[in-house]
């Protein structure tokens, strides 16, 4: 993950970041994983012009397909009306999962 921030920033103007290896961890993990968090206050991610990051989806795909196809499914759920908004504003973990998983059954169809 290290590496492939120094390539290139996972991090975003809107505060959020989706921090992943360059490629899959096929032999490193017994399945893909994806996990939130949220700072108090933002930090320094490399994101454009320095913005400060408070929220990070960490993405760990065993194949590329799978790893396509979360990047692609957290892409659209940042692109649903207020969904960064809401989540920035969750009260705890457990609103914040119900949120992710409410705005991914939208994306769902």
């Amino acid at each position: 993950v290290k590496q492939r921030e120094t390539v290139m920033s996972t991090g975003f103007d809107n505060g959020v970041a989706i921090p992943h290896p360059r490629n899959p961890l096929p032999d490193a993990l017994s399945d893909s994983v994806v996990a939130f968090g949220r700072t108090v206050s933002g930090i320094p991610f490399g994101a454009p012009r320095r913005a400060l990051t408070d929220m990070f989806f960490l993405v760990l795909a065993r194949d590329s397909q799978t790893h396509l196809q979360i990047l692609a499914r957290i892409g659209r759920l940042m692109q649903l009306p207020d969904f960064v908004n809401r989540l920035r504003a969750a009260e705890s973990s457990a609103d914040a999962y119900n949120l992710i998983c409410e705005a991914d059954a939208v994306v769902d169809g």
